[in-house]
């Protein structure tokens, strides 16, 4: 390979057949990580939904390419039978016309152009199939395991479409211009010899700057092998001087439904932030200025602030049906903190966590992180705990995460809910992970029950909760988890491991706050429940919208008109100048709702709802 300047991508063009769409392609992007980007493609007579005429001609398929791929980046060519034959030609028909060609990598078990008769194509498109892949197979064109592939039928029909267009195909003269491409050939083991011979047949063709190399194992195909996939772009990234991401990264990737990034201020309406929109109360921060002032200022005991633990640990107890030591405490970089460790001080790689939804997707993300497999439950139409749903699901499963009050819907589960998904959790021999960073954000009229207060989850509680939400914390990053004994010594392992103590000007601020009590956020809760009743009001009057009446936290799942994609909606919204959250971020239950937050004042609410309901009329006229 010729020296060039290292890159740190490599992209992955994805040439799909009828049987295949980008969605398919979706596991690749996100397990691979920063190793790719894709580039979904789907060429004309393929089952493009491009509206140009179909390939008919090799001629039409390069031209084609060429017009779509920016010259500037590198390209990984997979789910094409004919890769090597494709970038050769793509190489000679841009130095032909003095375009410049992208570096492209080939993942294929393909035979150089020069060594290929046209006339092979058009008798082995009119072939059955299985003559054919015997045909193609014999020619060292494909993979001899590919005959043997359950995934065989859906390959076939490209196989057929590729053949036509090459039926009429003239191959050249041997060429040694220097052509950016790398070649991986892709075999079964059993295929090792025919490898061996088809990298020979390149190199005597090519320029040295084509890099053959051959990776062993099974002919992978999009729907059965996306992590053989993404290892491949792993190794290719390697090669190119790239530190591919870590399993566990990838993982979370490929599950995580939570935006990357906020949408930037000064752009419309923003309905979109999961946080007070409040001031932190003074008396709070005056106490961390003056921990400040005093020296306070160097490392905490690892698990958190003594005298904060041993008054967490009380206000449990008096809460709870167990006796809470502080040694059962840790104080944590924010409730999102208390989460993760705790996930992954208890789920094993392949371990089962059932997670009610829809809900928020960070206790996903967590799971992918330690390995485990998220069993999203639905719920009910009017966003409770399924039963049902929940006893067919929690038998194997090693953890149960519960949301309450439910980000996003509002739902504040009762002590008889909670109850008996205690009761279900124990016939499991499942652990029960509560969140409860709106517990104190319950309004007038709802009765509210803390888990710790619940018999049947006494002896398997991991308790969640984080000061964000209630005292307008968001930026101080503190929370805290209670477990039992074992339990709780595992979580602080993982925490230390990867945070290390909390701010200990911060504990302070926080241990003013807890003796304080929730009444500091009185003020707040009266101005989120008069939010929450005027948003209400303004939806109700919205034709074919409809919302469940949140009873926690400021957050209202709206249920808009027809049945396009929530992320097509909500980008539709921040188009019309208003940012929501697309429910599909929720979880498949979240799907046909956009989510708005109410932690804003009313006149921004207002005129948020205002653009909503435009959009929404919008969608009522689409349904007819």
């Amino acid at each position: 390979m010729t020296d060039r300047e290292t890159t740190t991508t490599v992209d992955v063009v994805c040439l799909a057949s009828s049987g295949a769409s980008a969605r398919e392609f979706a596991r690749w992007r996100e397990t691979a990580g920063a190793a790719c980007r894709i580039v979904p493609l789907d060429l004309p007579g393929r089952g493009s939904k491009v509206r140009r005429p179909p390939a008919r001609t090799l001629d039409d398929v390069v031209g084609g390419l060429l017009d779509e791929l920016p010259a500037e980046r590198e390209y990984a060519l997979f789910g094409h039978s004919f890769g090597g034959l494709l970038a050769y030609e793509l190489a000679r028909r841009a130095a032909a016309e003095g375009r410049a060609l992208p570096r492209f990598v080939v993942v294929a078990a393909c035979r150089p152009p020069h060594d290929v008769s046209s006339a092979l194509f058009a008798e082995a498109a009119e072939l059955g199939d299985g003559e054919m892949l015997d045909a193609l197979g014999a020619a060292g064109l494909i993979s001899g395991s590919l005959r043997d592939s359950p995934a065989a039928s859906v390959v076939v029909p490209a196989l057929r479409a590729d053949l036509r267009v090459l039926a009429g195909y003239v191959p050249p003269e041997p060429d040694r211009a220097a052509v950016p491409v790398d070649l991986v050939s892709w075999f079964g083991v059993a295929d090792r010899a025919v490898s061996g011979q088809t990298a020979a047949k390149w190199r005597s063709y090519t320029s040295r700057s084509w890099s053959l190399r051959a990776f062993e194992g099974d002919h992978f195909f999009v729907r059965e092998q996306g992590t053989a996939c993404a290892e491949v772009l792993a190794k290719l990234a390697m090669s190119r001087g790239v530190t591919p991401v870590s399993a566990a990264v990838r993982r979370v990737r490929a599950v995580s439904l939570r935006p990357t990034e906020s949408v930037p201020a000064g752009r419309g309406v923003a309905l979109n932030m999961g946080e007070p929109d409040f001031a932190t109360p003074s008396v709070i921060v005056d106490t961390a200025i003056e921990a400040l002032r005093d020296g306070t200022t160097h490392y905490a005991d690892l698990n958190g602030d003594p005298e904060l633990r041993a008054l967490i640990a009380a206000q449990a107890s008096a809460a709870g049906v167990r006796a809470v030591s502080p040694a059962d405490v840790l104080i944590s970089h924010g409730g999102t903190a208390a989460v993760t460790a705790s996930v992954l001080a208890v789920v094993d790689p392949g371990d089962r966590v059932v997670v009610p939804e829809p809900v928020y997707a960070l206790y996903a993300d967590a799971v992918g992180l330690a390995g485990g497999e998220t069993v999203h439950v639905p719920g009910t139409p009017a966003h409770r705990l399924d039963f049902d749903a929940l006893a067919r699901a929690l038998p194997g499963a090693k953890l149960v995460v519960l949301c309450n009050p439910v980000n996003p819907t509002g739902v504040v589960h009762s002590a008889a809910e909670l109850a008996e998904l205690g009761r279900l959790a124990a016939d499991a021999g499942a652990l029960v992970l509560v969140d409860e960073a709106y517990a104190h954000l319950v309004h007038p009229g709802c009765e509210f029950t803390g888990a710790p207060a619940v018999e049947s989850l006494a002896d398997r509680l991991i308790h969640v909760q984080t000061l964000s939400k209630t005292y307008a914390m968001t930026g101080w990053r503190i929370g805290y988890a209670v477990a039992p004994p074992e339990i709780a010594q595992a979580i602080k392992l993982v925490h230390r491991t990867v945070n290390g103590p909390v701010n200990s000007a911060v504990q302070r601020a926080a241990l003013t706050a807890l003796r304080h009590g929730p009444g500091l956020a009185d003020g707040m809760l009266a101005a989120y429940t008069e939010r929450r009743d005027a948003v209400l009001a303004r939806l109700d009057a919205m034709p074919g919208v409809s919302a469940v009446r949140p009873d926690g936290a400021f957050y209202v799942l709206v249920r808009y008109p027809g049945e396009r994609p929530s992320g097509e909606v909500a980008a539709l919204l921040g188009e019309h100048g208003v940012a929501v959250r697309a429910g599909r971020e929720y979880g498949p239950g979240g799907e046909g709702h956009v989510r708005i937050s109410f932690a804003t004042d009313l006149a921004t609410l207002h005129a948020g709802l205002d653009r909503m309901a435009e959009v929404f009329a919008l969608l009522c006229r689409e349904v007819g």
